[in-house]
């Protein structure tokens, strides 16, 4: 299996970190049997180790953080395992959709915290590399091919799209009929992926694999409620 994306327009920060978790993974032998963490290979994400400050994903909110980035290594090492049919120990989506990816498909790491972990559940060794070529990432999953006679694919729909909702302070020290924006909204996304086994062209399996919900989040609104500026009462 392999796959790639795109970090074309990310910081030289967010590149460096991209880089350096994707060296880390690369030349992994995974045995019969053997589990790996994303987390675990690549180390925390701290500055002595090389990482650098760039923006992560935090509660909705994209905040400068010590080793922004590396979501989209262990995103695109996840999507080439499913590719590869690897099994999935753990898994976790972002809080809001990154762009660099489909809904639903991907994985979200946080030393500590969240983790990507897989098995090699195959009776051979497979071997993992990655590649940095222009401005995108590529993973591949090497196994033996004569022993799997199928292809895989993944595919998510958006079950469901939530609007924000509008919410609003009242304020008696802003003027009436005056409106401040304070939090800008977002919409909201439930989300079905499914692995589908290909054997001579047909479906013979699909399967949902995750089911994931991207919040949204509501505009809020000062609105004021103060006199009118002239009128003297």
């Amino acid at each position: 299996g392999e796959f790639s994306t795109s970090f074309r327009g990310s910081s030289k920060n967010r590149i460096e970190n991209i880089k350096l978790s994707a060296s880390a993974i690369k030349g992994i032998l995974l045995m019969p049997g053997e589990v790996k963490s994303f987390n675990e290979i690549t180390g925390p994400r701290k500055q002595e180790f090389g990482y650098k400050e760039a923006d992560v994903i935090i509660n909705g909110e994209f905040t400068p953080g010590v080793g922004g980035g590396v979501c989209q290594t262990s995103t695109t090492l996840y999507n080439a395992l499913l590719l590869a049919d690897v099994t999935i120990l753990e898994r976790s989506p972002h809080s809001i959709p990154p762009s660099y990816i489909n809904l639903g498909m991907d994985a979200a790491v946080s030393y500590g915290y969240m983790d990507l972990k897989f098995r090699n559940d195959f009776d051979y060794p497979i071997y993992i590399d990655s590649e940095i070529s222009n401005d995108r990432l590529y993973f591949y999953i090497y196994g033996d091919k004569k022993e799997r006679d199928y292809t895989v694919k993944v595919e998510s729909e958006i079950v469901e799209t939530i609007k924000p909702k509008e919410e609003i302070i009242p304020d008696k020290s802003l003027e009436s009929g005056m409106k401040i924006l304070l939090q800008n909204g977002k919409v909201g996304y439930k989300v079905n992926t499914y692995k589908y086994i290909i054997k001579n062209g047909i479906v013979i399996s699909k399967e949902l694999i995750s089911q994931d919900y991207y919040r949204e989040k509501n505009y809020v609104y000062k609105i004021g409620q103060g006199s009118k500026i002239g009128n003297n009462q």
